[in-house]
C-alpha cells in the first residue's frame, strides 16, 4: 500500500469506510493546519480523548515535542510533499491502515484506526 493516498483510493483498500470518509477527511485537513481536539475509540472499547496536530511545529509551539523531536517528525509527517487531496499515512512497523497524530498532551506519537475517530 502506498503511503501518500486520496480518500477514495483509502475507501478502496478498507482503511476508511464510506460513511467515515467525510469525517476524516475534514479530521485530516483541519490537524494539517492546527491543534485540534478529537476521539476515538480505542481496541479494548474505551474512548480516548485527544488533543493533536499532523504538523510538527505546532505540536512544538504547544509543547508536546521537543526542538529535538521537531526535524524528524517534519521527515515523517511531510506535510510540505502533499498535494491538494492528498492524505500521508506514514508506515508504521504495527499497522499500515492507521493515522498517526502528534498528541499535544501527552506528548508524542499515537496512531488511531480512522474508522473509530469521533470528530465533529
Amino acid at each position: 500500500m502506498e503511503m501518500v493516498q486520496t480518500i477514495e483510493s483509502l475507501i478502496k483498500e478498507g482503511v476508511v469506510s464510506e460513511e467515515k470518509a467525510p469525517q476524516f477527511s475534514k479530521f485530516y485537513e483541519d490537524a494539517k493546519t492546527g491543534v485540534i481536539d478529537f476521539s476515538y475509540i480505542k481496541k479494548d472499547g474505551s474512548v480516548r480523548f485527544a488533543r493533536g496536530t499532523l504538523n510538527p511545529k505546532l505540536a512544538l509551539k504547544e509543547g508536546g515535542i521537543t526542538k529535538d523531536e521537531l526535524f524528524d517528525l517534519e521527515e515523517q509527517f511531510n506535510l510540505k510533499e502533499l498535494k491538494s487531496g492528498e492524505i500521508d499515512l506514514f508506515p508504521s512497523p504495527t499497522s499500515k491502515k492507521h493515522l498517526h497524530y502528534i498528541d499535544v498532551t501527552a506528548g508524542g506519537v499515537r496512531q488511531l484506526n480512522p474508522n473509530t475517530l469521533i470528530y465533529q
